[in-house]
């Protein structure tokens, strides 16, 4: 079972991993919140902070960008690899077309500010990673060695359409879970 997102309570657009815990997968992805929990049990863990899946949302229903991936699945042969491949990249040049807004960027780059100086690991963390009866860890995006304010921006926007990868929208569909339930979050550390 997926949990919804607008049951998702972060406490910010971008919290710090250490808050995120495993109940918090609605907003946290399960990347982010099997972070926060080996934070939360003494782990070292590189400092960081999630992108919630509200920022997704948002993102995605500012640019009716949820319509277009529906309509861009409808009567996709799952089975047909390249029709498949075509309509997930169709998909992933949709969305990173758009820009994140202007106060989510700022909110993204102050958080950022509160990290160590240097490099940065920018990782999607979806709801739908780690699932009681399924398990689509491995299958969305990251981009390592990021440096400055315009390439963290569009690492987290990069990450987004991960989440329509022809293998995510195959395997999705042989769970029978609905690509609308299923939100990303964005880990930065």
């Amino acid at each position: 079972m997926i949990i919804e997102a607008s049951n998702a309570q972060a406490v910010e657009t971008c919290t710090p991993l250490s808050v995120a815990l495993k109940r918090d997968i609605a907003w946290a992805g399960g990347k982010a919140a099997n972070l926060g929990e080996m934070i939360n049990a003494g782990i070292p863990v590189p400092d960081g902070f999630v992108v919630a899946t509200s920022a997704y949302r948002a993102f995605m229903i500012e640019h009716g960008l949820d319509e277009m991936a529906r309509e861009a699945l409808t009567g996709v042969n799952i089975q047909d690899s390249v029709e498949l491949a075509s309509a997930a990249s169709d998909i992933r040049q949709r969305i990173v077309s758009k820009n994140i807004s202007p106060d989510l960027a700022s909110d993204i780059l102050q958080k950022h500010t509160s990290l160590e100086k240097g490099l940065v690991a920018v990782r999607s963390s979806a709801t739908a990673e780690d699932m009681d009866n399924a398990s689509f860890a491995g299958q969305q995006d990251a981009y390592l060695d990021g440096e400055g304010a315009v390439e963290l921006i569009r690492a987290v926007r990069d990450c987004w359409p991960s989440v329509f990868e022809a293998r995510a929208i195959f395997d999705r569909e042989e769970q029978g879970i609905d690509h609308s339930e299923v939100d990303i979050a964005v880990v930065v550390q």
